[in-house]
């Protein structure tokens, strides 16, 4: 069918055939453009996935140390250290 969007060629190397084929499985009956296209899609919601999942054990890192140095340095530390500081 006709578009106005732009388009992409993409070269058949073995990897691609080989994703190409396992999108058939998922996907039969479909014409290898709209199989490319899907495969496009699933791998940009994946790479998202991944990135969320980063996002998360970044946080729960944070969380989980936040407050474990409380108590380490006394009350006004900085204003006794900057105290033998050059002015």
């Amino acid at each position: 069918m006709p578009t106005t969007l732009p388009r992409i060629q993409v070269t058949i190397t073995s990897e691609v055939g080989h994703a190409l084929d396992m999108a058939e499985q998922a996907w039969p009956g479909r014409p290898r453009s709209e199989l490319a296209a899907h495969l496009i899609v699933q791998g940009s919601k994946t790479l998202q996935e991944v990135a969320d999942e980063k996002r998360r054990l970044r946080r729960q890192a944070v969380e989980e140390s936040r407050g474990i140095l409380s108590g380490v340095y006394p009350p006004d530390y900085l204003v006794d250290l900057r105290k033998d500081w050059p002015e």
